[in-house]
């Protein structure tokens, strides 16, 4: 079974009353993970009700045939109604809304389990994890916990962006 070590257990970014193009907001996430090389799995897709939305995703990279990044992002929408903004000079239809994305991290280690079929395959992984990659494990850590920030500080300025003044 593999071993999940959480980096960023849960940040939450959100923003109420805020003018966004949904489609547009959708590209930005997908775009973004797209760009780290991620692959996207879309777990839920809901509308709840005419007014709110629920988006699960659980992107995956593989970083080693030992550890996998994983990222978790709920967006929940709520609230929402049809809007006609000036934008260049040219009038768009957008969506006034509060906005919430929930976001965790963790690092998958022997996702293909491999190392815990007998008890000595247990305890050599155990071994191998406190005594042999402990700098390699500080350093996907420190690099899966970078890169959460950057995903959270590229939504708060997008929502920020799109703030209804």
């Amino acid at each position: 079974m593999p071993e999940i070590d959480y980096v960023v257990p849960g940040i939450v970014v959100s923003q109420t009353d805020t003018v966004v193009d949904l489609r547009e907001l959708y590209k930005v996430v997908k775009d973004w993970f797209n760009h780290q090389k991620y692959d996207i799995l879309e777990k839920e897709h809901l509308k709840r009700g005419p007014k709110d939305l629920f988006i699960k995703w659980e992107n995956e990279k593989r970083m080693d045939d030992y550890v996998m990044f994983k990222f978790k992002v709920e967006l929940s929408i709520a609230n929402q109604e049809d809007v006609i903004v000036e934008v260049s000079g040219k009038e768009r239809k957008k969506q006034k809304a509060d906005v919430k994305f929930y976001i965790e991290t963790f690092m998958e280690k022997d996702y293909e389990d491999r190392w815990s079929k007998t008890p000595m395959q247990q305890f050599l992984r155990g071994f191998f994890d406190r005594f042999v990659i402990v700098g390699k494990m500080k350093r996907y850590e420190d690099e899966l916990e970078k890169l959460t920030y950057v995903f959270r500080d590229e939504l708060k300025s997008y929502l920020r962006l799109q703030k209804l003044k």
